[in-house]
């Protein structure tokens, strides 16, 4: 373990004292910082003979230390008499907006989305969006200048619904996959013309009368336990070397198999649980990632959506948003450590072609839109 420990003294601490509240290169100086904490995490991952327990008390400490870094980060760029939340408000406020290929694709993302909006409340379906979206909203009302998707979520019951109206709608259209890195199975929505890459994905949520404590057993060991002890099958081997599995593919059939037989458990239990009156909503069991304190939502805090604004745009987000976030993420207004590890959904040498940046501007003219980043 001492071996292990001093590697920990290659962060170089030092680098905090050119930070102030004035500097423009923040972005690079909190790279610079998770840039020297993967360097000793990559190390760690080449020691051997070590413990797992030690291994675990490691991992750790490299938490408590980046949980460190932030504090001395956010106590050299606090002004005088600034709250907290302002003064992280004005942090990812001042982290510069994305630029090229990136800025164009997060532009499509939020026209893609608004028409989605306007479609779905033509044919009364209900959704609100999640994920980083939801983040840049309440951070800065834009963007999370690295991130490249789109996310919202349904309920089940409108699932149907959506499939078939867009399987043949003359704006959009649709494919079916399952994604292995989050276990689940994803909608996800296109422009009706195939050049483009822009996509919208959207994830399944089902309504339970109950909470966790009522029932534990249907939302942890069924969705994962049982999932996990058929990973050796050639089906899921096969997913696990296709991350994404789309509704051609000859073993997508079988994948889905396997989340109907947990939709039937999960259906067949949760009907002995009707009599509690605690409305929920919860995860449905095509979203089995996560841990269960993390599936189940007061509907009361969902229910009614708000308005809030993305990009110029007003998008229906869960009533208590805040709940909602904090439940999914912690505290977003914390350090954020994704800058260098969030998945490039789209490839980003694409997004810096001419091909794509035409399409984009194509794109953009159709629907009446500035082409300025």
């Amino acid at each position: 373990m001492k071996g292990l420990k001093k590697l920990l003294k290659k962060i170089i601490p030092a680098s905090y004292s050119k930070i102030d509240s004035s500097n423009a290169n923040l972005i690079e100086l909190i790279g610079e910082m998770y840039k020297q904490n993967c360097i000793i995490i990559n190390e760690l991952a080449q020691i051997k003979n070590e413990s797992k327990a030690a291994r675990l008390e490691l991992k750790n400490e490299i938490k408590l230390l980046q949980k460190k870094q932030e504090l001395e980060f956010y106590a050299l760029y606090r002004k005088t008499e600034e709250s907290d939340l302002d003064m992280k408000k004005r942090f990812f406020c001042s982290i510069p907006d994305a630029t090229g290929g990136l800025r164009l694709i997060q532009k499509a993302n939020a026209l893609l989305l608004h028409e989605f909006d306007k479609f779905c409340k033509q044919h009364n379906l209900q959704y609100f969006f999640a994920g980083g979206n939801l983040i840049g909203s309440v951070r800065t009302q834009k963007s999370i200048p690295w991130d490249d998707d789109v996310d919202v979520i349904m309920l089940r019951s409108d699932i149907d619904k959506l499939i078939k109206l867009t399987k043949t709608h003359t704006q959009f259209r649709n494919t079916v996959l399952f994604d292995y890195e989050w276990k689940c199975k994803q909608i996800r929505l296109y422009f009706k013309d195939e050049r483009i890459p822009v996509f919208l994905d959207v994830f399944i949520y089902d309504v339970y009368q109950g909470t966790y404590t009522d029932n534990p057993e249907s939302y942890n060991h069924i969705e994962m336990t049982k999932f996990f002890e058929t990973s050796d099958l050639p089906e899921v081997k096969y997913w696990r070397e296709h991350p994404y599995l789309y509704d051609n593919d000859v073993y997508f059939p079988k994948i889905d198999a396997i989340f109907d037989n947990f939709s039937m458990q999960k259906e067949a239990i949760t009907q002995n649980y009707e009599k509690y009156p605690i409305k929920t909503l919860i995860r449905s069991c095509y979203n089995i990632n996560g841990y269960p304190h993390h599936r189940f939502y007061d509907w009361n805090k969902i229910f009614p959506t708000r308005k809030v604004l993305f990009e110029g745009y007003e998008f229906e987000a869960p009533n208590d948003y805040m709940y909602f976030l904090d439940d999914n993420y912690g505290d977003i207004f914390s350090f954020p450590k994704d800058i260098f590890t969030h998945i490039e959904h789209i490839s980003h040498e694409y997004l810096e072609s001419t091909e794509f940046k035409n399409l984009m501007h194509e794109l953009f003219n159709t629907y009446g839109i500035d082409n300025e980043q």
